[in-house]
């Protein structure tokens, strides 16, 4: 006959070895110290607690009470069947922990993988346990570490993932933690040795406090790890790993932010106020630029309140870069300085490990004639156990010495033409600012931007200009080891208030001015038989229609507004109007859906949400009313009226 259900006490899918978080023993216990049970009945002994030090515990409390224990398969139990039972199942547990763990060593000393399957493999079908490269999910791990190793940050990276719409592990957004994880436990996937294919096991010793539950990790000796390497399974190369690996422990933590299309600040990190505190970026509106403002005057903290648009900013710090750090000159200066400072330092480090070797085996001859009775036969035991102690300790400090010379492998080579191509990327982007879309390269130019502009100081003036005073060496280019090679330059410069309009910055506007000279966006002859009898003809005096078509091109490819184009393509109301009559006669459309069958280049990839848009608002703005200048609107005629009929 069984016991009633409310007699019933079970903790399902609770680990017997501890007693904490066992919520229907303890009521259990409780129960039997209120006095409302007689005997306890239980499967096993061992169903109580496979601790002998708990389980000796709760017989204690049960025979303080009068309550019998019973086991179905032993009957009543007294001490020694208690004691017993607790001994064998400590055992027991003890054995299967030990099989369980030599088991998971074995497999993956075998080839194979004995816990969950990694971000960027999936099962093979050669066998249980046997895992392989995932083509799709590898891709983005090596780009990953490929991002890591040139500098990027892990917070970078995970903003840069979510804008492309990668989805994680978990088919979540990306965040930090994904990528670092814990640095205990080498969590996440920068920390992960299978990408290198390395299996390493019992690096940590988990111990658990068996009344609270508390988990206490301690990282064991190397010499005590476990190592099975497997390079069929590696994703990255071993050294791009630990280069990745030790940058970790200095990177800084980035804020994250989901998919969106703000863009990033160049020089973020690096910008500070005259008052020592950094300037942040935040948008006032939805569609205004990002503006630069001193965090510490916000608190109150600081009287400098003025905010500057930050990709002015931006422009002026890049054109410093490209003209004066990054300059043929300066460049020039640089790599002779560089390999100057690498010979010297090559020099110096090769005549102090000559020394040391030569050190390190004289007090190594002395050490070993102390344990020589011919030469020690006049020193006392004593005086000989004090020689030998003293000569160890020197010997282990210039091997401590030896051990920490630089490695001339680590200092960083100068590739040729690397000055030419940061400052030929610096002007491209000076092109791009704002920078609406960001890709992986980007961030990898922003990283080195960083690098080599260490710190920024704006001073606003009463007038919307700033000063800014810049510190930078093209060292940063080469790493953080370089660093120190050349001395660092400090610049200063006024720059008056930024201009007004697209075209409001010089370098802007010659260079648009140059791409529309050039005629890159400008239709071939063959496509300009096709479109002339599209767009028809204009008076005389009007602009041409294929100005008209090029300009509307290079509208669409550079997103310059059609009153700001370029003197190559008429004055500005002449040119906007035109493009706006035959987008709205719909020839414009017909004209690029003819020259995009016929595969022309100057329509290849061109996005025509551009015209469309146009359209749309072109329309809109033809269905609101507007008063006709000089007359009075009919809203403000009607109470005139009854005015004169009161």
């Amino acid at each position: 006959m069984f016991a009633p259900k409310r007699h019933l006490y079970a903790d399902r899918a609770v680990s017997g070895a501890y007693t904490y978080n066992r919520k229907a023993l303890d009521q259990l216990l409780t129960d039997v110290r209120n006095g409302l049970i007689d005997v306890v009945v239980v499967e096993d002994l061992d169903r109580l607690s496979r601790d002998l030090g708990d389980l000796g515990r709760m017989f204690r409390t049960l025979e303080s009470r009068n309550v019998e224990l019973h086991a179905a398969t032993r009957g009543k139990c007294g001490i020694m069947e208690v004691t017993m039972v607790g001994y064998l199942s400590m055992e027991q547990r003890l054995k299967v922990t030990t099989i369980t763990t030599q088991g998971r060593w074995l497999a993956a000393a075998d080839g194979r993988n004995p816990t969950q399957i990694p971000y960027g493999y999936r099962r093979s079908a050669l066998g249980p346990g046997i895992i392989e490269e995932e083509p799709e999910t590898a891709k983005i791990v090596r780009r990953i570490f490929d991002l890591a190793d040139k500098g990027v940050s892990p917070g970078t990276i995970a903003t840069l993932l979510n804008k492309e719409g990668v989805k994680s592990p978990k088919g979540r957004l990306w965040s930090r933690s994904c990528l670092v994880g814990e640095s205990k436990r080498w969590l996440g996937i920068l920390r992960n040795t299978k990408y290198a294919g390395l299996s390493i096991y019992g690096r940590i010793e988990t111990r658990r406090d068996p009344d609270d539950g508390t988990v206490t990790m301690t990282v064991r000796h190397p010499s005590r790890w476990i190592i099975c390497e497997n390079g069929k399974i590696a994703l990255v190369d071993p050294d791009q790993w630990f280069r990745v690996h030790g940058r970790l422990i200095t990177t800084i933590c980035t804020k994250v932010r989901g998919p969106g299309n703000r863009g990033e600040f160049v020089f973020k990190g690096v910008t500070f106020c005259t008052c020592g505190a950094p300037m942040y970026g935040s948008f006032l509106r939805k569609d205004r630029a990002r503006i630069l403002f001193c965090s510490a005057a916000r608190r109150g903290g600081c009287n400098n309140k003025r905010t500057v648009t930050a990709h002015f900013m931006e422009r002026e710090m890049l054109r410093i870069v490209r003209d004066v750090i990054a300059a043929p000159e300066a460049s020039a200066l640089f790599e002779t300085e560089y390999l100057a400072r690498r010979d010297h330092v090559t020099r110096k480090v090769v005549a102090d490990r000559t020394r040391l070797e030569s050190a390190i085996a004289l007090l190594e001859r002395k050490l070993e004639r102390t344990f020589d009775e011919d030469h020690s036969r006049a020193l006392s035991p004593d005086r000989i156990s004090k020689l030998q102690t003293r000569l160890e300790k020197e010997l282990g400090e210039l091997e401590l010495e030896l051990q920490n010379l630089p490695d001339l492998e680590e200092m960083p080579k100068l590739p040729d033409g690397i000055v030419a191509d940061f400052r030929d990327a610096v002007e491209k982007l000076i092109g791009r600012l704002p920078i609406e879309k960001v890709g992986s390269s980007d961030m990898v130019l922003f990283q080195a931007l960083r690098a080599v502009v260490r710190r920024v100081v704006v001073k606003m003036k009463p007038n919307g200009g700033y000063v800014l005073k810049i510190d930078g060496h093209l060292a940063g280019l080469l790493g953080s080891s370089s660093t120190g090679v050349s001395p660092t330059r400090r610049l200063v410069r006024t720059c008056p208030p930024p201009g007004r309009g697209f075209m409001g910055d010089t370098d802007r506007r010659t260079m648009f001015e140059t791409i529309a000279d050039t005629g890159s966006y400008d239709v071939s002859e063959e496509d300009w038989l096709v479109a002339e009898p599209l767009l028809g003809t204009r008076r005389k005096d009007a602009i041409p229609q294929r100005t008209v078509l090029n300009a509307a091109l290079f509208h669409a490819r550079t997103r310059v507004p059609l009153n700001v184009l370029p003197p190559r393509y008429g004055t500005p109301h002449g040119i906007s109007r035109a493009v706006r009559i035959v987008l709205r006669s719909g020839a414009l459309q017909r004209t690029l859906e003819a020259l995009g069958s016929r595969g022309s280049k100057a329509v290849d990839g061109l996005d025509h949400s551009v015209f469309e848009r146009r359209l749309k608002d072109g329309r809109a703005n033809r269905n609101v009313r507007r008063p006709v200048r000089g007359k009075t609107s009919a809203s403000r005629v009607a109470p005139s009226r009854n005015r004169r009929r009161a």
